[in-house]
């Protein structure tokens, strides 16, 4: 099951330890990464004040 759900870019220990925070920034920082690949490009505001604001953290 591990797998499965790793497979579609969801953080296992987040995910099994119940914690949505936790989950849901590691969710976010992977499908960033992932669209990065697809495209070939950074995302350029991925540490800017509002992101920090809505996250609690840079996503770089």
């Amino acid at each position: 099951m591990n797998s499965v759900i790793e497979s579609n870019l969801i953080d296992w220990d987040a995910f099994i330890n119940d914690d949505f925070d936790a989950y849901f920034k590691a969710r976010v920082m992977a499908l960033l990464g992932a669209i990065e690949f697809a495209l070939g490009k950074s995302i350029s505001d991925r540490g800017t004040e509002e992101t920090v604001k809505r996250f609690g953290r840079s996503l770089e």
